[in-house]
Formats: C-alpha cells, sequence, structure tokens
C-alpha cells in the first residue's frame, strides 16, 4: 500500500493524473440585466463550465433576478481542456482563462482565430504575470489618438457586437505595430484609400460611449482577431479581400490576415 501511496503522489506531481476538484461557493450572485455566464465568470476568476457545474445549469441561459453560486477562484481546478460551446469566442476563452488570445492560438497551433462548437482547445496555464494588474498598453498613445480612435470605431462599427468593435480598433493598433504601415494611430487612419469615414467624412462625427470603452481595451492589448491587418463588409465583392485568409466573424464584419 506505501508503494502504490508513493507512486499515486508521484503522478500527482508530475500532472499525469488530475483528480476532479469541486470548486467551494465563494458566495452568492443575484444575476442583474445585461449579465451573462460569461461576464459573470470574468467578473470572478473562474469559467462558464465551473458555473454551470455547481449551479446544475443544462444551457447558458440566465434571467435577471437569478441566483447564482459562485466557485472560489482560489479551489478552481484549472482544466487541461476547454470544450468550445456555440457563441464563443478565442478572445472570450482568453479572457476565462487570464491569458492572451495569442498563448491561445499557439498552444493549439491555430492558424486562424475562427473555432466551432464541439473543438477541444488546450488551456495553458496561466504565468504568475497575467494575474497582475497595471498591465502596459499596446503602443503608447494620447488622448487624442483614444479619441480618434473611438471615432473610427463609431463610424465602422457602430451597431456591431463588442468584440466587432475591439477588433476595428485592433486593426489599427496591429496596423501601428506593423512595419508595412505608418507607426502612429493618425499616420495609419488617415492613410489615404484606407478607412471609407476618412472619405465620407463620418471620422468628424462624436465618438459613442461603448466605442470609446472599445478603443481603450483595444489600446491596452484586446485583439480577438490574433493580429488581423484587414477588416470588411460581409458583402464586400472586393477580390483581393474576400482572398484573405479570415481570422474573425463578428456581425457584418469580417477580420482577415494578410497572405
Amino acid at each position: 500500500m506505501k508503494i502504490l501511496h508513493r507512486l499515486l503522489c508521484s503522478l500527482l506531481m508530475l500532472g499525469i493524473i488530475c483528480l476532479p476538484v469541486t470548486p467551494a461557493h465563494a458566495g452568492i450572485y443575484t444575476v442583474q440585466p445585461g449579465d451573462s455566464l460569461f461576464s459573470i465568470s470574468v467578473k470572478y476568476g473562474t469559467t462558464i463550465h465551473n458555473l454551470m457545474k455547481v449551479n446544475q445549469l443544462d444551457s447558458t441561459l440566465i434571467k435577471p433576478g437569478q441566483q447564482l453560486k459562485v466557485p472560489d477562484k482560489n479551489t478552481t481546478a484549472q482544466p487541461r481542456g476547454y470544450v468550445v460551446m456555440p457563441g464563443d469566442t478565442l478572445y472570450q476563452i482568453a479572457l476565462q482563462f487570464h491569458i492572451s488570445t495569442q498563448t491561445l492560438i499557439a498552444a493549439n497551433n491555430l492558424s486562424q482565430t475562427i473555432i466551432y462548437p464541439g473543438q477541444v482547445l488546450k488551456v495553458p496555464a496561466r504565468t504568475s504575470t497575467a494575474s497582475r494588474g497595471g498591465a502596459r498598453p499596446a503602443i503608447p498613445y494620447t488622448k487624442e489618438d483614444l479619441d480618434l480612435l473611438a471615432r473610427l470605431i463609431t463610424a465602422e462599427s457602430r451597431g456591431e457586437p463588442e468584440l466587432g468593435k475591439i477588433s476595428v480598433g485592433a486593426v489599427v493598433i496591429n496596423r501601428v505595430k506593423s512595419p508595412k504601415y505608418p507607426n502612429t494611430i493618425k499616420e495609419v487612419i488617415y492613410q489615404p484609400g484606407q478607412f471609407g469615414p476618412v472619405r465620407s467624412g463620418r471620422i468628424n462625427n462624436p465618438a459613442l460611449p461603448d466605442c470609446i470603452e472599445a478603443a481603450k481595451k483595444a489600446l491596452n492589448g484586446a485583439d480577438p482577431t490574433g493580429g488581423a491587418l484587414y477588416f470588411f463588409d460581409n458583402k464586400t465583392g472586393n477580390r483581393f479581400l474576400r482572398s484573405l485568409p479570415v481570422a474573425l466573424k463578428q456581425g457584418n464584419l469580417i477580420f482577415a490576415y494578410p497572405k
């Protein structure tokens, strides 16, 4: 028995055996209007799967006033794999596990950010720095840069899902970081022939509050596309844009990588 006990301990230390952990309850959360299991999981540092497990839910649908048990994040096991659910994106999954989209892409050898329900993703453990606050911006920026980026997001993606708005901002940030484009937000946005709102003058309209928040998230490193440099309307007939590798689809917008 002693030999068997030692063997089991050794296997556990090596991570070969994973014992299931039942999350302890940190408290009760009352669902508010606009809440989703995803937003609650991010708020409490847990996952949709753990929330569903401790509350014995058979779907992700919740309603205002509903009371949910919230797992204690300090006792929640970090799974080795994640089964993609309908509506999931790599960006949302990365947020749940407090890692970057790029980390997920690399861990799963993905060539794009499109994923499918039922797909199993490897979820690497976050590093010790992943949970620290005070993350550095993706690029240096001024208040004027934030306002300009938010106005572009408003003009290009008004009415689109939040991830679409953030992704429009991320494309601009990715271009600033790319050697193929100018190295400031203003120069990228006003580069001739690139953005319709500049030609039409809609770039001068005030930014909407949700687009300002999307711009802040993009400027601080959020990139649901995983590095896209292009976006276009899903009704476009432009052959060049249609030929590009697709990174993400959100609402009426398609985001793409260069060839």
